[in-house]
């Protein structure tokens, strides 16, 4: 389990885009050549693993809620993980409520700020998912990306309940990727390269049950809150039964706004 994307707008919108130590902003603007820079990190109050700092027994989905993830920019988080002595949960609470009240007293007595709210970029092509290979194409997709929206077909003659649990720990599997990738890209590229080989084996296991996966980026508009609007990276993976003519490209049509699924309205065969 990873930090939903319910729970991390939530986080991002109440934060204000913000360190809630040193409150620092953690979106680099874009400069002339190149777009933002997301500096966040969405850290844990309460360890994963039993050796990692502020570690207590919990049920594995509400340690990655957002009630036990504080946002905090890169220095700070390595502060607070090597210091657990200094920063206890109970403290690291404590800031984060601290945080979000003044970020609301802050939005609320200017009533030009807008709410924080995540939406379609009018000017963004509509996504193209290209049909993915390897673990280096399927990397290439969810890092450096703000979230992910990862979709399966409903079940059918087509795709079965097998289908749907191999697609489901791929999928899982690849978000888990997404949400530590800053971090295996800092312990070097051999990481990396662990982390391609066993996305391609995955890949290679969901072939072998007829199955495709299709990947692509959509950039949405991180508005409202303190500052302008933002570029928002969003990964998204597709897995789909395989047909009798291969299809190389889909491209998709958003339904409902950023929160809905998708309708695939075009197919490319190689």
């Amino acid at each position: 389990m990873t930090i939903s994307d319910r729970d991390r707008k939530i986080l991002w919108g109440n934060s204000g885009q913000r360190c809630a130590i040193c409150r620092q902003r953690l979106v680099v603007d874009r400069g002339e050549s190149d777009g933002e820079s997301v500096v966040g990190d969405e850290a844990h109050i309460v360890a994963r693993s039993p050796d990692g700092p502020r570690y207590r027994p919990m049920p594995p989905p509400e340690v990655d809620r957002y009630e036990y993830r504080i946002l905090l920019c890169k220095v700070h988080h390595k502060v607070v993980d090597d210091q657990p002595r200094e920063y206890p949960e109970e403290r690291l609470q404590q800031i984060k409520r601290d945080h979000e009240a003044w970020v609301t007293e802050r939005l609320s007595s200017d009533p030009t700020i807008r709410p924080v709210r995540l939406t379609v970029d009018p000017a963004a092509r509509k996504p193209v998912l290209r049909r993915l290979t390897t673990g280096s194409e399927v990397w290439r997709t969810i890092v450096g990306c703000g979230s992910c929206r990862f979709d399966t077909p409903d079940e059918d003659e087509r795709f079965s309940a097998d289908h749907s649990d191999a697609a489901d720990d791929f999928l899982d599997s690849a978000r888990d990727y997404a949400q530590i990738s800053d971090e295996i890209a800092t312990d070097g590229g051999r990481a990396v390269r662990e982390a391609k080989r066993e996305l391609t084996a995955r890949l290679t296991s969901l072939q072998k049950m007829d199955l495709d996966v299709f990947g692509g980026r959509r950039r949405l508009r991180l508005e409202g809150g303190i500052g302008e609007p933002l570029t928002w990276w969003e990964s998204i993976l597709l897995v789909l039964p395989q047909r009798d003519a291969r299809i190389e490209s889909v491209t998709l049509v958003p339904v409902d706004g950023p929160e809905g699924g998708f309708l695939v309205v075009h197919g490319e065969h190689g």
